[in-house]
């Protein structure tokens, strides 16, 4: 297995992102909501397994959010997340959008929510339109 080249990271070893971990798509920036860090938690599971990774989002929109994580994962993969905020939790499924090493131990992720509660997605909006001002 050969190691991709990557400016932002040109002192990584890619070889364990290579393939179907990493999208290398021209144009990959499909966002739709402006994205904003807070102090809000999020708990992202895997289904199937029992651990539970706890973390702050780097960047949080109505419609997903940058973590950094522990364990590799492949675009397209999906997880359980729960968004931690002051006063509501929010569920709802997540799908993995792109992938990016931090260090040897750590990964970034873009996260896009899937299958969330309309009411829910309206809280959470409103919540990040609160939150910018």
């Amino acid at each position: 297995m050969t190691a991709k080249y990557c400016p932002e990271f040109s002192n990584v070893d890619l070889s364990c992102v290579e393939g179907k971990h990493m999208d290398t798509s021209p144009n990959v920036e499909k966002r739709h909501h402006h994205r904003l860090g807070l102090g809000v938690v999020l708990r992202v599971s895997i289904p199937g397994e029992s651990t539970v990774y706890k973390g702050r989002p780097s960047d949080l929109s109505p419609s997903g959010a940058r973590i950094k994580f522990p364990r590799l994962m492949a675009v397209n993969d999906r997880v359980h997340i729960h968004i931690i905020l002051p006063e509501k939790d929010i569920g709802c499924e997540g799908q993995i959008c792109w992938v990016k090493p931090v260090n040897e131990e750590r990964w970034a992720f873009g996260l896009r929510f899937m299958e969330m509660d309309s009411y829910e997605r309206a809280y959470l909006e409103a919540f990040l339109g609160k939150a910018e001002l």
